[in-house]
């Protein structure tokens, strides 16, 4: 947890910094309290556009795998169930777009309207072009559905709840001695409406004895990572983080799902259909049986074709080419979802913390594996090729 003393400190002034007067541009508006603080600016559409319409730079996105690799290795010792798992599915890699990050106030609407179905996880990475020189800002933030009490953590429900998140965010900074893991916790209701819950802190207050002495308090408080900005209250800001990362990583895969693996850590992200070709230009050579060049994973449109013996047959849309080569020292699959596999930020059940795996439940990397696998699966065009392949010696 942050320091919750309730006078600032060097480390708490600099947090708040990374909000407020840094890069300004018109209006007095900092760049990134435009595009990365939510509810500021209330004119910004409701939800980020898809991610297959935004223009994606190769070296942008090569530095924010980088970025991200680096990053989510520092789950290992401080949140073990949350390494388990998203090494395995992989975290959503967020492209540098102002429109990707931009404001969200509200659900997207791709999400059911019951929020009982909800996603039960996901996680975004930052865009790595953030300065963290003078300033500290999140890398990581992710979200875990828990079922109401179940948390393991004490906080003051206010109405009744049908889900409760939790919310982690990695912050880093060259202001920071060492990295920071903050974490708060988010009420949803039956209409869907989320808002921060105060959860019990303890904190400590400097008092004017001759020796320095500390007085420790204790109650219900909210994080001092929803307290840093003075005009949107701590149980609005966490409703926004909330549907800030929950959208973007519900409408991330509209087009292709890239997911990357290094060292047996995956992450994913977004590319237009038809950009394939163009974006992995530079992937490892992978021959025919012929001698040439395998083409690249893309979609046929139905059509029409004439045969050598004068008859016609209709082609049906499907898809076709390599969906698994190696790129800039990454292991790639291409998938789209709901075709190949099933959308992973669909997935809705219930967890809890808890000290021993219960009775019907599994943990986190039992659930990672088994998603892996499902995502993974080969097709049946695949599995005949492999056969065609073995029987000709070539595999």
């Amino acid at each position: 947890m942050l320091n919750t003393n309730p006078y600032p400190t060097p480390i708490d002034q600099a947090w708040l910094k990374f909000w407020t007067g840094l890069m300004r541009e018109g209006g007095g508006v900092s760049r990134l309290e435009r595009y990365l603080v939510p509810g500021l600016v209330r004119e910004k559409p409701a939800r980020p556009p898809d991610v297959s319409m935004q223009v994606l730079h190769i070296a942008d996105v090569l530095d924010d795998i980088d970025d991200y690799f680096r990053w989510i290795k520092q789950l290992r010792k401080q949140d073990p169930d949350a390494y388990n798992l998203y090494k395995q599915v992989g975290g959503v890699i967020l492209p540098w777009s102002k429109e990707a990050i931009a404001v969200c106030n509200k659900p997207d609407k791709r999400l059911p309207a019951d929020p009982r179905k909800w996603p039960t996880f996901f996680m975004i990475s930052m865009p790595s072009k953030v300065d963290t020189s003078d300033r500290i800002c999140p890398k990581l933030i992710y979200f875990t559905k828990k079922a109401p009490g179940k948390t393991g953590r004490l906080y003051v429900p206010e109405g009744k709840l049908v889900a409760v998140y939790e919310g982690t965010m990695y912050l880093t900074g060259d202001l920071l001695p060492k990295s920071v893991f903050a974490e708060f916790l988010v009420g949803v209701n039956a209409d869907g409406e989320a808002y921060g819950l105060r959860v019990k802190e303890v904190w400590t207050q400097a008092t004017n004895g001759r020796y320095g002495e500390f007085i420790s308090h204790k109650g219900f408080d909210y994080p001092l990572a929803l307290k840093e900005r003075s005009d949107v209250p701590p149980r609005q800001h966490a409703a926004e983080l909330l549907y800030w990362v929950m959208n973007a990583a519900v409408s991330a895969f509209d087009g292709v799902q890239v997911m990357v693996s290094k060292d047996g850590v995956a992450g994913r992200f977004g590319i237009p259909l038809n950009k394939t070709t163009e974006f992995f230009r530079d992937r490892a050579f992978e021959a025919t049986v012929g001698g040439s060049r395998r083409k690249i994973f893309h979609h046929v449109v139905g059509h029409t074709r004439m045969l050598a013996s004068g008859y016609q047959t209709q082609v049906r849309s499907h898809y076709r080419g390599a969906r698994r080569f190696e790129w800039n020292g990454t292991k790639v699959l291409l998938t789209v979802p709901d075709h190949h596999h099933f959308r992973v930020e669909r997935l809705n059940i219930e967890s809890e913390d808890s000290d021993a795996v219960l009775p019907g439940h599994m943990t986190t990397e039992h659930l990672g594996r088994d998603l892996r696998r499902r995502i993974e699966a080969p097709t049946k065009q695949e599995m005949r090729k492999k056969v065609d392949l073995r029987e000709l010696g070539l595999l």
